[in-house]
């Protein structure tokens, strides 16, 4: 369930994943969606890891036929504002940008019309590390190495652009 999102919709499996990697209409979240059970017959989540829900979320929807959304909530669901993306930024925090990478791989493997939408979301994700994580001490050296993929990266897509 999104609150911004009003209208009911259906997409198939690629527009779906660049809705998905986009995390507006669709979001990345599992515990607002019902999945036929089929889906996790060969697919775990990583143990361990913050953000798994990202990990997964491409894995179930490249699986789909059809991908169809409902503005009715359905799913009663309380936010802590302890909860991992409300509470203390951690060190944890950067599973969410191994994730993404990994995320990335996927797309050119399976899906590269969608990998554009995928490496704007990393960048999106490599700003919001960098901001959030400025003034914590334990983040320093990785902050110093996500400012230089951050770089890099901005450089390769204004390359590609050209």
């Amino acid at each position: 369930f999104n609150p911004d999102v009003t209208e009911t919709f259906t997409l198939d499996r690629v527009e779906a994943l660049k809705e998905l990697t986009r995390n507006q209409k669709i979001t990345n979240s599992l515990c607002d969606k019902l999945y036929r059970s089929k889906i996790f017959e060969n697919l775990r989540m990583t143990k361990g890891i913050l953000f798994e829900d990202f990990q997964v979320q491409p894995h179930c929807i490249a699986q789909a036929k059809k991908v169809t959304y409902t503005a009715n909530p359905l799913y009663c669901y309380y936010l802590s504002p302890q909860s991992i993306l409300r509470g203390n930024y951690s060190i944890r925090q950067y599973d969410c940008i191994r994730i993404s990478r990994q995320c990335i791989q996927f797309y050119k493997q399976n899906f590269p019309e969608c990998v554009e939408y995928a490496q704007a979301e990393h960048i999106s994700l490599l700003l919001d590390t960098i901001f959030r994580s400025t003034g914590i001490s334990e983040w320093n050296e990785l902050r110093t190495q996500l400012i230089q993929e951050l770089t890099q990266r901005s450089g390769k897509q204004a390359d590609e652009k050209q």
